[in-house]
């Protein structure tokens, strides 16, 4: 059984000074009380026990009135800093300093509630009745002008749910997944480290009269925790009027255009309903007239694409709602304007309907229920549709695209911070092609959006820390655009299994020992009926190539790290990691996870029998996987196609790789050979090479005709460097 312990706090002014966001923090809550139940330097064992007990719980959820941030106002305080002046009190005038105060905005008559959750049992909701006492106590919270009082009870679950939900405000939950207003929170030794600052600042001055030192004291300890305003969210279908059994599909390039034409219409019929309310639809729907307190009551109405399977097309067939609790308009009015009348755009006519089915919102990180219900969240996010980072123009120079791509990064992590997303980007990537193979080039969403080819990007984005959907980001996140999907980091895509150092197989023998390894894991995919999934055999159920214009199959590669002529470990890589271009689904992800795992014996021929380590998840700072601009040949290059007899090998070389890395989703290198093999007339041409990307590029790199053997493997190398071990290729 659980038991809620509430305190509502109410102030004598709607003003509230402290320092920080909005709302007051928790930790604020608990240093009140303390303040309130202390006496000079003593505490009551009993008041000491209760805020023991009430550290120890975990962080409460905040209600609040609708408040908004007021003018700034300018204070002239004296500074503490008499000596500058001779220690002359009448020369006091002249060390005032300047003290910006901005405070927040609301209705004082309704109360701020913090709801603390605690099993339900004798000890516990004595120190819950203690904390009531103690909070009758309270006579401040914030700034010394922010004078308040408050009163606390105990209630049931049920009864604390019934009284957030009719609450005429906002509801913060603490979300612990980087989304958000980090928050105080107080957590285990907080009532300690409050005890000992107090000490400190006593003894904060020490020496004699003429000569006096000064020590800063230690601060108090505080948890950061995130809380994040609940939401309503609605999800519509996009129906024909002529059948409304028929899905309405539109191309994600229409994704501005939809938004714009959803929300003017809505707002229209909102308008026409809700007449006093003129002003604040046009606000919170358009924009029109918006201050900086609307931008967290802003509606978003976002055009979700399909996604999730190798043959979805990517077409709109639904429109995601997500209307803030601080929205003015309820959502059931939100629902029925948006249900009413008939949408026209590209001759077609269509209506909005309530889906049957929120399948496509999981392929977004998304949940209908509110973001403490969530239970999945992911670390790595992707664009589906472009981000609208800046109005640039059309740069000419090599130097100023690469200047104004490092600028784009930069304006990812402004992006983030609109957003409210405090989790912190780890790795940015930015290009103007898709990340998927039938995604839409970042250019094609100008021509029905106000943003120019040159400001649109798409964007991968790796965080500290996995969060949750909806994410969308960049200028154009009220059009719909800069819509952002998870992408699943529980299913290794990579997999590294170091040969132990008994083991001396020589380089020369690394085709038969990747053979090996594909027919062991083939026989590891293969089902009761004989088959074997395309995903390790390369071949569809009739025994036909699965020639799909991508690359389906595993990638397998051994080895040689340091160049000592051995090999040192096999590399088992998915399709999709290696071949950008190619689309995975979350079957094909689970199962390649599923069954390389289960190598671990692989009976190799003349090698003998292998009994292989666990595999292992490369690291970031690995050669084969790291970030770089430059990369060096491993293993034999062997060009896609055969040169004609009056072809100059070197050229066909270069245009080959040039156009492997185009069909890859690679940005296009500059080549240089290191060495190359000629064979009669021209036949068996292969190549070391290096490869320079004008921006930072992540492994693997396996590419050329035999790269699903292990042929083709590139490692990262400095600048300087040849290559990632002592090879010593004969220059060209």
């Amino acid at each position: 059984m659980k038991n809620n312990l509430c305190i509502a706090i109410r102030f004598h002014v709607g003003r509230y000074h402290g320092a920080g966001a909005w709302p007051p923090a928790p930790g604020r809550v608990f240093q009140a009380l303390l303040a309130g139940a202390a006496r000079g330097r003593k505490v009551q064992p009993q008041d000491e026990q209760a805020l023991q007990w009430l550290e120890q719980l975990k962080s409460p959820v905040i209600a609040t009135p609708p408040a908004h941030q007021g003018q700034a106002v300018t204070y002239y305080v004296p500074n503490n800093d008499l000596d500058t002046v001779g220690g002359n009190p009448q020369e006091l005038a002249k060390l005032r300093t300047a003290k910006i105060l901005r405070p927040y905005l609301f209705d004082p008559q309704q109360p701020l509630l913090f709801v603390w959750q605690f099993d339900d049992q004798a000890s516990h909701r004595h120190h819950a009745e203690r904390i009531c006492m103690m909070s009758q106590q309270i006579y401040q919270l914030g700034q010394g002008i922010d004078m308040a009082w408050a009163r606390a009870w105990c209630l049931t679950t049920a009864l604390a749910r019934q009284q957030l939900a009719v609450y005429p405000g906002t509801v913060h939950q603490p979300h612990h997944q980087g989304r958000g207003v980090a928050l105080a929170c107080p957590h285990l030794g907080t009532l300690a480290s409050l005890q000992h600052r107090h000490t400190l600042m006593l003894t904060r001055f020490s020496g004699t009269h003429k000569l006096r030192s000064f020590s800063q004291p230690a601060k108090a300890s505080f948890g950061k925790v995130f809380y994040q305003a609940t939401s309503h969210r609605l999800l519509f279908d996009i129906r024909s009027t002529s059948t409304a059994r028929n899905f309405l599909a539109y191309p994600p390039e229409h994704t501005a255009k939809l938004t714009a034409l959803i929300r003017h219409q809505t707002a229209a019929h909102l308008a026409k309903a809700l007449p006093q309310q003129s002003h604040e639809v046009e606000a919170v729907f358009i924009g029109r007239g918006a201050g900086e307190r609307d931008k967290a009551r802003r509606v978003k109405i976002i055009p979700l694409p399909s996604i999730g399977h190798r043959h979805a097309d990517f077409g709109i067939r639904r429109i995601f709602v997500e209307i803030p609790d601080q929205s003015p308009l309820s959502k059931e009015d939100i629902r029925w304007a948006m249900m009413q009348g008939r949408y026209e755009l590209s001759e077609h006519s269509w209506q909005l309907l309530p889906a049957h089915t929120t399948t496509m919102l999981h392929h977004y990180g998304i949940s209908l229920a509110t973001p403490q219900h969530q239970h999945k969240s992911f670390a790595s996010w992707r664009s589906i549709t472009p981000l609208a980072l800046h109005r640039g123009k059309a740069k000419t120079s090599a130097a100023a695209r690469m200047k104004e791509h490092q600028r784009a990064q930069a304006w990812v992590k402004q992006s983030l911070r609109h957003a409210g997303i405090i989790a912190e980007p780890i790795e940015v990537q930015l290009q103007r092609e898709p990340w998927t193979a039938k995604g839409s080039p970042a250019g094609s969403f100008a021509s029905s959006s106000r943003f120019s080819s040159q400001a649109l990007y798409h964007v991968r984005i790796t965080f500290n820390q996995a969060i949750s959907g909806p994410i969308v980001l960049g200028h154009g996140r009220y059009l719909g655009l800069g819509l952002m999907s998870p992408i699943p980091q529980h299913q290794p895509a990579l997999f590294s299994f170091p040969l132990p150092q008994h083991l001396t197989i020589s380089a020369a023998e690394s085709l038969a020992l990747v053979r090996h390894v594909r027919r062991a894991l083939m026989s590891l995919a293969k089902t009761k009926q004989g088959r074997v999934h395309p995903l390790f055999s390369g071949h569809n159920r009739d025994g036909s190539p699965a020639q799909s214009g991508h690359h389906r199959h595993v990638f397998i590669a051994a080895s040689d790290d340091n160049g000592d002529g051995l090999i040192n470990r096999i590399i088992v890589a998915a399709p999709w990691i290696c071949d950008r271009m190619s689309h995975e689904n979350w079957s094909d992800r689970t199962k390649f996870s599923t069954i390389v795992k289960q190598l671990k014996t692989l009976r190799a021929g003349q090698l003998g029998v292998l009994h292989l380590p666990h595999a292992r998840h490369l690291h970031d700072d690995d050669l084969l996987v790291r970030l770089s601009t430059v990369w060096t040949s491993q293993s034999w290059y062997h060009p896609t196609a055969h040169p004609r007899r009056r072809h100059d090998p070197k050229l066909f070389v270069i245009n080959d790789v040039t156009t492997e890395c185009h069909r890859r989703g690679l940005p296009k290198p500059q080549v240089e050979l290191l060495n190359m093999h000629v064979g009669p007339k021209g036949g068996n041409l292969k190549a070391f090479l290096r490869l320079k990307f004008a921006r930072s590029v992540r492994g693997p790199l396996l590419l050329g005709r035999k790269s699903h053997i292990g042929q083709g493997l590139f490692y990262a190398a400095d600048q300087t460097s040849q290559s990632p071990h002592p090879i010593k290729p004969r220059m060209i």
